[in-house]
């Protein structure tokens, strides 16, 4: 009888010292969430300062002159000569070849 309340007190003390944990890694993962949530919400404050600074300094922008694009001048081509895929042979090669082949 001694043992089984010994392995019930020790089975509750692991059950409440895991959910002791479990709560404890919870709070600890939220509050560096927010931490990240604060500094970035401050970084995205700055950015929107300097935005709102670089809008009210700009320089004015100068009127661009249109600049005609330069005309395409005409080259004509003129065809090159065809020619046959085949090479022209001498006489004699022609026996050559046909020996050197099985």
């Amino acid at each position: 009888m001694g043992v089984i309340l010994l392995v019930l007190a020790l089975g509750l003390a692991g059950l409440v010292g895991y959910k002791v944990f479990t709560q404890a890694s919870q709070s600890n993962a939220i509050a560096s969430a927010n931490a990240q949530v604060e500094q970035l919400q401050q970084q995205l404050a700055e950015s929107q300062k300097r935005v709102e600074e670089l809008e009210k300094h700009r320089r004015p922008v100068k009127a661009e002159v249109a600049v005609p694009a330069p005309q395409p001048v005409a080259v004509a081509k003129n065809p090159a000569p065809c020619r046959s895929p085949f090479i022209e042979l001498p006489p004699g090669a022609r026996f050559l070849l046909s020996r050197s082949r099985p």
